[in-house]
């Protein structure tokens, strides 16, 4: 028994030995892993962030904020693949994925990406401004150590401990918002929450070793710049010089005080920071070097991402995944997209879209604030822009996702190619116009031209013909797709000669139709055809800027609308000049077709841009009237303003109860919104006159200077309505329908400046035809 009692204690004093060797050997054997930082280790942890099936917290809204990162940084493009981010990868497949336009009112500005007003637009739920030094913002913990001074911004916070965050700057936020449309909705998100009782928190920075950098708090922040809950501080990165801007993320603190504050905050936001941090530093690093830096970044805010997402409850709980701001080389190119990705009740495998955007797999960061209120049963702002985001669902997103990659790359090099085409057909338009007025200045007292001017008339008219078939061929270059600018300015050329050719060569003979009025049918034709087919046009056009720069994502961009109303004018103005086509029926049938028209224009499941909408159908009452030979007088004009009036109310009360687009949200925030719209409005143009002070000037002065000319009772002017009614009713039309649009019209500059260079196209090939003695 002695002996048997006495091996056990050996067999044991054993055992103990050889696991207290092993607890004291095994960290060599795991060396290389321990050598790294506690960020690369947590890097090559990717079967456990990837996995979303722990679940614990219900009924909260977590934000995480990956930003500066452009569409194809985490969508499995070659410069990221998607074995490196496996949660990204995971949610994009499982849940819902689209890209975001991250543009705000001061995304234009070089410094836009420092002032946070794409944090600001998120929070606030419509477009606004950021300042210099919004990034200012403090915790606890970057003053708990500090002595609390006059005038320091410690005098904010209680003397005990207070979790609260404070934005220093948002006084100079209200300043910048101060004259816009947006002026009272920084913090409207962060305000609402708190007012209904319900907590917000904010988690993370991108500082660097130059400067704090905390926007994440703009996004939650209530109307005086605070957030209730939350740490920007210090003690959440990491000091690594070899790092861009000096700062790693400290991934673990970072996922330890997200955990820590879902149990007392509703709504969190977290700032995953690197990705920013690498950003900064895109003009001082070569791009091999960025391009790692940037797979870095984005596998540690993988791991933050899974590692929160395992403490929520998705079937209960809402994650949000956002870059707030577009990466410095997209905003060089004004490429707004950046990734979204949404998991949580109601949302499934899919495409994310809303209302506001219409348009599958985009969505605009001003629908964020409105999706987290929806999540809560909560109310936006009748005057925000944005509204709740929703799932498309579908089998396979990767054919939708390659569009979107695709219009990601397309965008900027349709920018890059606008302005050479645009330019280059003006300067032949120019010269077009300098070689006609010698002609017509040359001939105006002959009878019949000489062979050699005749020549060139036909010549001059072709070349006009082409000029016309330009705008066209801007429209279907929107569908293709093109590396440089060589193509799209060779397909344009090419196209509009063909087209112009074959119009040429079978109607210039015909009595019923004019070769003009053809193209400008075509032209209308298309523009109608495309809004009933889901207006693919507007997206990355030539003509005009696109629907994701302009901030109109659905319904007629105001170029198209111009366009529109010229080319339906001109074109039953030349149908007038044909006698088979002078008649009663004819002109009833003309009336019926641009009421409709304009009616298509303003209809919120179509066009969707009332502005237009008036400035369409003022202009066609105006030269229905006058084909008609009504004398215009103050009691004329009295009534046409009133029926206009009857027609926007008519398509408001329709946009109301049917289709739920830009007029009803208008409507429904009152008369501080309406004015609000107005002020916005007056800005744009403003802008518009200083940034083309002289041609905006001279435009809108020879528009009213032609327009009291064309209405006097001279001989030359009684001349042109009693020989020249239609071109005559045509040009006094277009000039009002111009001006109506400089009034209700964002980009009424640029409206009043394609309708005049239609019709100076379609005056010019008229009075050549008129001059060779053709019709």
């Amino acid at each position: 028994m002695l002996g048997s009692k006495g091996s056990k204690k050996s067999a044991l004093k054993k055992a103990m030995v050889f696991f207290m060797g092993f607890l004291f050997l095994s960290p060599l054997f795991s060396a290389p892993s321990f050598a790294k930082s506690p960020n690369e280790r947590f890097e090559k942890k990717k079967d456990s962030s990837a996995s979303i099936s722990g679940r614990r917290y219900e009924k909260k809204v977590v934000m995480i904020l990956i930003d500066r990162v452009g569409f194809t940084d985490c969508d499995g493009d070659p410069m990221c693949p998607s074995n490196d981010t496996p949660f990204l990868s995971q949610i994009a497949s499982d849940w819902s994925s689209g890209a975001m336009v991250s543009r705000s009112y001061d995304s234009a500005s070089t410094a836009a990406d420092e002032r946070g007003g794409g944090f600001l637009t998120i929070g606030a739920g419509t477009r606004a401004a950021g300042a210099k030094g919004s990034g200012l913002c403090f915790s606890y913990e970057d003053i708990k150590s500090v002595k609390l001074g006059s005038g320091g911004f410690g005098e904010d916070f209680k003397e005990e401990r207070d979790e609260r965050v404070n934005c220093l700057s948002w006084g100079g936020i209200e300043r910048a918002n101060k004259n816009r449309s947006s002026k009272d909705y920084p913090g409207t998100l962060g305000e609402l929450l708190e007012s209904n009782g319900l907590k917000t928190g904010v988690v993370g920075n991108s500082d660097t070793y130059y400067g704090k950098c905390r926007l994440a708090p703009l996004i939650c922040a209530d109307k005086s710049g605070f957030v209730e809950f939350g740490n920007v501080g210090n003690n959440l990165s990491i000091r690594d010089p070899q790092s861009p801007g000096g700062y790693v993320v400290d991934v673990k603190k970072i996922l330890d005080e997200s955990r820590s504050f879902l149990e007392k905050v509703d709504f969190l936001v977290v700032d995953t920071g690197d990705t920013a941090r690498v950003d900064r530093q895109f003009l001082a690093s070569d791009e091999p070097a960025l391009e790692k830096e940037r797979l870095r970044a984005l596998r540690r805010a993988d791991v933050i991402a899974g590692g929160i997402a395992e403490s929520l409850d998705l079937s209960k709980s809402l994650l949000i995944i956002v870059s707030p701001t577009a990466p410095r080389w997209a905003l060089m190119d004004r490429n707004y997209l950046t990734p979204c990705f949404i998991a949580g009740p109601d949302f499934s495998s899919g495409a994310l879209s809303s209302r506001s955007t219409r348009r599958k797999g985009i969505i605009n960061n001003t629908d964020i604030t409105a999706t987290i209120l929806s999540f809560f049963g909560l109310k936006s702002e009748p005057e925000a822009t944005g509204l709740p985001v929703f799932s498309m669902k579908q089998g396979d997103s990767s054919e939708f996702l390659e569009d979107i990659r695709a219009l990601y790359r397309q965008l900027p090099v349709t920018r890059r190619a606008r302005w050479p085409i645009v330019i280059g057909c003006l300067v032949l338009g120019l010269i077009s116009l300098c070689f006609s007025a010698i002609i017509l200045l040359r001939n105006r007292k002959r009878k019949r031209l000489t062979s050699r001017d005749a020549r060139i008339a036909a010549l001059l008219r072709f070349i006009l013909l082409v000029l016309s078939c330009f705008p066209l061929s801007f429209l279907l270059a929107s569908l293709i797709r093109f590396e440089n600018v060589i193509y799209p300015a060779v397909f344009t050329l090419v196209l509009s000669v063909i087209l112009a050719a074959i119009t040429w060569l079978f109607l210039e003979k015909k009595r019923f139709l004019d070769p003009f009025a053809f193209v400008c049918l075509l032209t209308l034709g298309v523009i109608v055809l495309d809004m009933f087919s889901g207006s693919r046009l507007p997206v990355a056009p030539l003509l005009g800027a696109s629907v994701l720069e302009g901030m109109r994502f659905f319904g007629l961009p105001n170029a198209f609308v111009a366009l529109l109303i010229s080319v339906s004018v001109w074109g039953v103005a030349f149908l007038m000049n044909r006698p088979l086509a002078d008649t009663k029926t004819t002109r009833y049938l003309s009336w019926f077709i641009l009421c409709a028209i304009s009616f298509i224009v303003g209809l919120g499941g179509l066009g969707a841009n009332i502005g237009g909408f008036i400035a369409a159908l003022s202009t066609y009452i105006f030269f229905m009237l006058a084909l008609s030979r009504k004398e215009f007088d103050t009691k004329l004009i009295l009534k046409i303003s009133a029926a206009v009036l009857a027609s926007v109310m008519f398509m408001l009360i329709l946009d109301f109860f049917l289709f739920h687009s830009h007029a009803e949200r208008v409507a429904k925030s009152g008369i501080s919104g309406i004015f609000s719209m107005i002020s916005n409005k007056i800005q744009i143009h403003v802008g518009e006159f200083s940034y083309l002070p002289t041609p905006a000037i001279l435009m809108v002065f020879c528009a009213v200077i032609a327009l009291l000319l064309i209405k006097s009772r001279k001989p030359f002017v009684n001349l042109l309505w009693n020989n020249y009614l239609a071109e005559t009713s045509a040009s006094f039309s277009i000039l009002v329908g111009g001006l109506v649009a400089l009034v209700f019209n964002d980009s009424g500059i640029s409206m009043l400046a394609i309708m005049i260079l239609v019709s100076v196209l379609a005056l010019l090939y008229r009075a050549l035809a008129v001059l060779s003695r053709r019709e």
